[in-house]
């Protein structure tokens, strides 16, 4: 994993200022790993979201139920993903 600053970006940063750059270089890692686990929580969210939204897709077996469902995911759903 990488953080936000390129190689020359973190030579620059140790010719600049190599009394801080260590500790800037490793706190840049931490907020690239942060970034990352909150990237992959909100995708595993989304995910169990679609689980429970299609479970209640199953109960629509007449078209009322199924408007029903349409306004119920519309609501936990991302409407772009599925229309």
């Amino acid at each position: 994993m990488s953080g936000a600053l390129s190689p020359s970006q973190q030579a620059e940063l140790y010719r600049v200022a190599p009394h801080v750059a260590q500790d800037m270089i490793k706190k840049d890692f931490e907020i690239a790993n942060l970034c990352m686990r909150t990237q992959s929580a909100a995708l595993e969210l989304e995910g169990r979201k679609y689980d429970y939204a299609m479970q209640f897709l199953n109960l629509a077996t007449d078209e009322p139920t199924y408007q029903s469902w349409r306004a119920f995911a519309a609501t936990m759903l991302n409407p772009r993903t599925w229309r």
